[in-house]
């Protein structure tokens, strides 16, 4: 994944948010959630850190609003980049 901001646009009703999410700021965003502060926190915090400065007035009324956890949901699945993992069966035998 390149180091280069990742820019991603969302529209959410008339407004147009653009966000610029950088590997960083993605794994902030991972590792907040496993340190146990939920979702709604990391959520939020990912917003307003990669929203363009002069959108932040518009980001901070759709988070009050409640709609932190979708906008970042569909920040995350658009800047993830798309892979196919699956997992394969060992062959080796159990050991003894």
């Amino acid at each position: 994944m390149s180091k280069a901001p990742k820019k991603i646009v969302l529209s959410v009703g008339e407004i147009e948010l653009e966000f610029a999410v950088t590997l960083k700021e993605y794994e902030d965003f991972q590792n907040e959630l496993t340190n146990g502060k939920g979702i709604s926190g990391p959520a939020k915090n990912l917003l307003r850190r990669t929203v363009k400065a002069e959108q932040k007035e518009q980001l901070l009324e759709l988070i009050e609003d409640g709609h932190a956890t979708e906008l970042a949901g569909l920040v995350i699945q658009e800047f993830r980049p798309k892979v196919e993992i699956s997992l394969k069966k060992s062959t080796s035998s159990s050991p003894d």
